[in-house]
């Protein structure tokens, strides 16, 4: 990597990563453009930044901004308790497919959260048997959280034979220190009667923001005010720029915060992102599209995708899918969350350019041998960041022990899930290809990405 950089240690092994925190901080601290300030910067290729440069961008948060920490720590197995009419229930897994709210009471340890909102949730993922479900805790109370969280989802992993895809994916997002929601799992009872093995996912909404971003340098302002979109997967859309018509945005980003706000307000810098995605020349594509996307951290976020084979992502075999949209509070500047991360560890072999053909703005970035740099090198930074040891001495990788830890920890509940639609040997089987998965990938990605480090270095694409 080149550029100005300080050099910091990785959090689990002391060993040594580059990352230019002087640079990333003034980008925040003085409200300049990502990609202005390296267009400053003609000597060196910008570098590919740490996922810091997002989170370390704010000042420290007080020690008790986290109230669900413990419950998203990973350590224990969760067992939830839902209770509600048996009517309701019946009624809920046999109009599985609409998002009709049913009361109930939930439960975990010793805490007990009454009236709460439950509905079925997600897309290919919805069943009758055992429904994906989405929990509100203020749908009915206002004020009401549980944790300082308004609502919960409830992954019925259907779709995921491994059963743990979306909580393995989320850890290598968060390794990569990118925003992403936090994942467990729990034993689901639903009127004292075991429902299956679910993943349990951090919804994205003001908690999450608030944990993620952080506060602004006054230490006074929280950067949660923002505005926040869920992307709405649409067929065969490759970001091409369709004209001002914002009407059609409110199709593709559903707005999660300030929803009552008018569309102009709302979507007019998402109709200036992409209008400047699609016109604006090579010349001035860092610098005019980083105005609106912040670049350097969107192109780890597709780096970590392809490094976990993720065919249903922003890179997907069916076009853009599965992220929010944060715009940061009185900026046209956003960042991409990470969503939904089931149909991952596709494949050990899976090409690194994977998707990038299917959307204008994938192939704008690796038409730039500058920003084709900078995804080469995070993905060679993703591979060393999964592969660093456990622990001083073991044998085993970070991402390794991680599967091992998570295999364990369910392994009884999802062989007694009698509701999940795969046999126990068909769990058994997606376990071991995901062992082969996480042993081989870091060495096959760095292969093939020193090798078009070295194609670039001499000028052939």
């Amino acid at each position: 990597m080149t550029g100005l950089a300080a050099r910091a240690p990785c959090v689990r092994t002391g060993s040594v990563r580059t990352v230019p925190l002087t640079l990333w901080l003034a980008i925040f601290f003085l409200g300049a453009s990502p990609a202005l300030v390296m267009a400053q910067r003609p000597q060196a290729s910008p570098p590919a930044p740490s996922g810091a440069a997002l989170a370390a961008s704010f000042v420290t948060l007080p020690p008790n901004y986290d109230a669900a920490g413990q419950f998203y720590s990973g350590t224990a197995l969760h067992d939830l308790q839902i209770t509600m009419k048996p009517d309701d229930w019946e009624a809920l897994k046999a109009n599985y497919a609409v998002d009709t709210y049913y009361p109930a009471d939930f439960r975990w340890r010793d805490v007990t959260v009454p009236a709460i909102g439950v509905r079925s949730r997600g897309f290919g993922s919805r069943s009758a048997t055992k429904p994906s479900l989405r929990l509100d805790f203020n749908r009915y109370l206002l004020e009401q959280k549980f944790l300082a969280l308004s609502a919960m989802i409830l992954a019925n992993t259907v779709q995921d034979p491994a059963m743990l895809n979306r909580r393995l994916s989320m850890s290598v997002f968060a390794a990569m220190e990118l925003p992403a929601p936090r994942v467990v799992h729990a034993r689901l009872f639903v009127n004292g009667e075991y429902v299956g093995l679910y993943e349990v996912v951090e919804a994205i909404e003001k908690a999450f923001l608030k944990r993620a971003f952080g506060w602004d340098s006054t230490g006074r302002k929280r950067r949660d005010e923002g505005h926040l979109f869920e992307y709405k997967w649409e067929d065969g859309y490759d970001w091409s720029y369709f004209g001002f018509d914002l009407a059609r945005y409110t199709r593709l980003f559903e707005p999660k915060t300030h929803e009552l706000e008018a569309p102009s307000v709302l979507y007019s810098p998402i109709d200036d992102m992409l209008r400047t995605i699609n016109e604006v020349p090579d010349s001035g594509f860092e610098a005019q599209v980083g105005e609106y996307l912040f670049l350097a951290v969107f192109i780890r976020h597709l780096a970590t995708e392809r490094f976990i084979s993720d065919i249903d992502g922003f890179l997907g075999d069916w076009g853009p899918n599965n992220f929010y949209l944060y715009r940061f509070e009185g900026r046209t500047l956003s960042a991409v969350i990470p969503w939904d991360k089931d149909s991952t560890f596709y494949d050990l072999n899976d090409d690194i350019y994977r998707g990038f053909e299917r959307t204008v703005l994938g192939r704008r970035i690796l038409a730039l041998p500058t920003l084709r740099r900078m995804y080469l090198e995070s993905l060679l930074d993703c591979a060393a960041t999964v592969a660093q040891p456990d622990a001083p001495g073991s044998e085993a990788s970070w991402l390794e022990a991680e599967l091992r830890r998570e295999r364990a920890q369910i392994l009884a509940a999802a062989q007694a899930d009698g509701n999940k639609p795969y046999s126990n040997e068909r769990v058994d089987e997606a376990h071991q290809e995901l062992l082969q998965f996480v042993r081989n990938r870091s060495a096959y990605v760095t292969d093939l990405a020193r090798r078009e480090l070295d194609r670039l270095a001499q000028g052939i694409r």
